[in-house]
């Protein structure tokens, strides 16, 4: 019976192919929104679950409240010794210290070359007890004892050796950064599931202390903290996390103690804090590790599990709408088979069975589609996700898909028709619509509106914030400016040679040496105390340094006083009207007296007015400007009428003649603003994609429940026009009703689009204002998006011969 039934919902498909496009098409995109956010959940939700009693695992990080307030996913060097010694109910506390670096592989006189990014750590055995899930393939943790020897992971060593057996990579030698020579000595299998620790290269960490990175790094060390220094702790079996938070808070109590000078006030603290393993890839505020994979908030995937779940709603709101809305023409179907025996039972059985068969071949279209989505939004999900069909789990959650989707889709309707009276259903020549039905198809349309037209007000809002955020006034002069970032590792006298070399060509108006440009992704901060006579004022200061150019360049100006210049005697500064207003002094004022630096003596000698020293995610605070001529970035301003491509290639060339194929980074000023705000560009590109998908689905089911309008009323038009009506009339009239349903959507859609814009909005500290103009587009967009559709079905019903019209049915 239900092959029968299967093989009458197909025919019946053949016979409304118009229909059944809009239905198959709207579910279609429904059910590949909520493919592609079931695959990114899955796989975000994996990640490092495969530990064996990971939820023992534990990374301590760094908060700090007073002057500065903030977090650090790391810890001082100095804390995990301590704590390994005094912490008990701890198994195994592994300090690892991350970084990335070329890497360089000399055999048989070959040398080949890795180019960062290489995720390196440095870690001992206890590394291999937090993590107990490696598979070593040669080799074992003890080899970690030892300086100058990595363990490196099975695909990264076929990576850097061939496709050679890797238990012979054993041996070989791995040159890091050029100079820190290491030999291989154990190799691990990669980790059996998704991770955030996805180190592929483990150096000893003894080889820190045996080589020239010794000096980048004092274990004794409390006061400072590098977010590449990471804490990695397993708790004993039974061991409570409230014991160790317990014992944080007293170690955090007794470290600022320790590290206060007598007669001191400590104006910062630090409190050490457990973070669980299962919390690090959706903390977004405290992130993975240096290099690592960003993490993605739980946020972030409920808010596009709402919106698929959204878009799926309105396909099948179409689905109910256009079956409702033939009731007229399956009455009779209905009547016939009541009254040849059929149960409604039967008939219900048979709607959903002809439901299933339009969401079966929705969901076939949808994978094809999903697949074209994981392209078009490559910059937007992990290079990971992928739709994997050999996946039991993906097998499971389409068929659930499908039958959920089928029962949504086709109960409401099959309980409808399947109600109708055999007789009445075989006499009527007109609508067997009820009153009932209608007033629901109307609510359901109001709903995808107000849906649709939200979206296309919060897209629009988006959109408007990140181009108001991209051209604004930064308070400094960004345009044809470039930064070259010569490597780190080279010695300070070839920077001196390229900065000559740099200053000799034609393109180049002027040129400075900086510790970063005035706005950037990162920043250094420190407490600068101003004594006021009567009392010392600590205030944490953001702060750059460089030449005396940096001002000119930049085109930066002075509100008090003047540059800096580079003395002997006492340092000095320049600082912000920030810090000024903080200490509620004049600028004027501020400008000849002398603040303490790290226990050093500076002088201001000029205010600047205030400019953005970060993106506008962040508010202006405290800056200020010291003399440091050796400074690593050097920025340049090209002259007037460069041809950038040009400009560049003269850069790659001049640096190519000094430092060879060495790693150069060079960035647009331009640029880097643009991507500052990257993520509200992917959110951007969502939200586009996602308005224009439900204004497609609701104007699919609008188109159809047009073209059912004019059927019903065939003979009204017929009618009509015989009695004089124009073209202009019908269109009118057909029309009326549906606009007011955009309007009433309109109405109900502004405030909540309202609510959410000034939501959204309220997160930025510098942000646009919300006009009415927005609202106002976009409730003319949707006016005008569906009077087209309706109006498109309203005139070809219009212009038909009336004579035609009179004599349907």
């Amino acid at each position: 019976m239900l092959r029968n039934y299967f093989l009458i919902a197909l025919r019946n498909l053949k016979k409304s192919p118009g229909l059944s496009s809009i239905k198959i098409i709207g579910l279609c995109i429904g059910v590949c929104g909520c493919i592609m956010v079931f695959l990114l959940a899955r796989l975000e939700l994996s990640f490092d679950k495969y530990h064996t009693k990971g939820e023992n695992i534990y990374r301590i990080y760094s908060q700090f409240t007073g002057v500065w307030e903030g977090y650090n996913h790391a810890v001082p060097l100095a804390f995990p010794v301590e704590f390994r010694d005094k912490a008990t109910g701890v198994e195994a506390v592994a300090q690892t210290i991350t970084n990335d670096y070329d890497v360089t592989i000399n055999e048989n006189g070959t040398e080949k070359k890795f180019p960062s990014p290489n995720a390196v750590a440095f870690v001992d055995t206890n590394y291999f007890k937090v993590f107990r899930d490696y598979r070593w393939i040669a080799g074992n943790p003890a080899v970690l004892n030892n300086p100058h020897v990595t363990v490196l992971t099975e695909s990264k060593a076929k990576a850097y050796f061939g496709s050679i057996n890797v238990t012979e990579v054993v041996g070989k030698r791995v040159t890091y950064s050029d100079s820190l020579e290491t030999t291989v000595a154990g190799i691990v299998a990669d980790p059996p599931g998704n991770t955030d620790f996805n180190f592929t290269n483990f150096i000893s960490h003894s080889t820190i202390k045996a080589s020239w990175l010794k000096g980048d790094y004092d274990f004794e060390d409390w006061g400072s903290v590098s977010s590449s220094w990471l804490c990695l702790i397993r708790l004993s079996e039974g061991t409570s996390p409230a014991k160790i938070d317990e014992f944080l808070v007293e170690m955090s109590k007794n470290r600022d103690k320790a590290s206060t000078d007598p007669g001191e006030t400590l104006t910062t603290f630090t409190h050490f804090k457990l973070q669980p393993l299962s919390d690090i890839h959706f903390n977004t505020e405290l992130g993975t590790w240096d290099s690592g994979r960003s993490t993605t908030s739980m946020g972030t995937i409920e808010a596009l599990l709402g919106i698929s779940v959204l878009l799926l709603l309105v396909a099948v709101i179409n689905f109910v709408n256009l079956e409702t809305a033939q009731a007229m023409r399956r009455a009779r179907e209905v009547g016939l088979r009541k009254a040849m025996g059929g149960t409604r039972g039967s008939l219900i059985t048979f709607f959903v069975a002809e439901s299933l068969v339009i969401t079966f071949i929705a969901v076939a279209l949808s994978l094809p589609l999903a697949r074209l989505c994981l392209i078009f939004f490559s910059e937007f999900l992990p290079s990971d996700l992928s739709i994997n069909l050999t996946d039991p789990f993906v097998w499971i959650f389409i068929f659930a898909l499908t039958t959920l989707v089928a029962v949504l889709s086709g109960i409401y309707p099959a309980l409808v028709l399947s109600s109708y009276q055999p007789v009445v259903a075989l006499k009527s020549s007109h609508s067997t619509d009820r009153s009932g039905s209608a007033f629901l198809r109307k609510i359901l349309t109001v709903f995808q509106f107000t849906f649709s037209q939200t979206l296309i007000v919060g897209a629009l809002i988006i959109g408007l914030q990140i181009t108001w955020m991209v051209n604004k006034d930064l308070g400094f002069n960004r345009d044809a400016v470039v930064n070259v970032q010569p490597p780190w590792w080279e010695p300070k006298s070839k920077k001196i040679i390229f900065v000559n070399e740099l200053s000799k060509l034609s393109i180049v108006e002027s040129i400075s040496r900086n510790s970063r440009p005035p706005i950037w992704s990162g920043y250094n901060s420190t407490t600068v105390t101003y004594n006021d006579g009567k009392v010392d004022i600590p205030l944490t200061v953001y702060n750059n340094s460089g030449d005396t150019t940096y001002l000119r360049l930049f085109q930066l100006k002075l509100v008090a006083g003047r540059n800096i210049q580079p003395v002997d005697s006492l340092r000095e500064m320049i600082v912000n009207e920030t810090y000024a207003k903080k200490l509620h002094i004049d600028p004027i004022d501020l400008v000849g007296k002398d603040v303490k630096v790290n226990n050093k003596m500076h002088h201001i000698v000029g205010v600047l007015k205030d400019f953005h020293h970060a993106s506008l995610h962040k508010a202006i605070e405290p800056w200020y400007y010291v003399h440091q001529a050796e400074a690593g970035t050097i920025s340049l301003r090209l002259a007037k009428g460069t041809d950038l491509q040009k400009a560049m290639e003269q850069l790659k060339v001049t640096s190519k003649s000094i430092y060879g194929d060495g790693e150069m980074r060079i960035f647009f000023m331009d640029e880097t603003v643009k991507n500052f705000y990257q993520s509200e560009q992917r959110i951007s590109k969502l939200a586009n994609t996602a308005t224009g998908l439900a204004i497609f689905i609701s104007c699919l089911g609008l188109l159809g429940l047009a073209s059912f309008t004019a059927i019903q009323r065939t003979k009204e038009i017929g009618i009509r026009k015989v009695l004089g009506a124009s073209v202009t009339n019908i269109v009118t009239l057909l029309s009326r009703e549906f606009i007011l349903l955009v309007v009433i959507s309109f109405l109900i859609a502004v405030p909540i689009a309202w609510y959410a814009g000034n939501q959204w909005l309220d997160t930025f500290p510098y942000r646009m204002d919300l006009a009415i103009w927005i609202f106002i587009v976009a409730g003319a967009m949707s006016v005008l998006v569906a009077l087209i559709t309706v109006g498109f079905q309203a005139i070809k019903a219009a212009i038909v011969n009336p004579v035609e019209s009179l004599r349907y049915e």
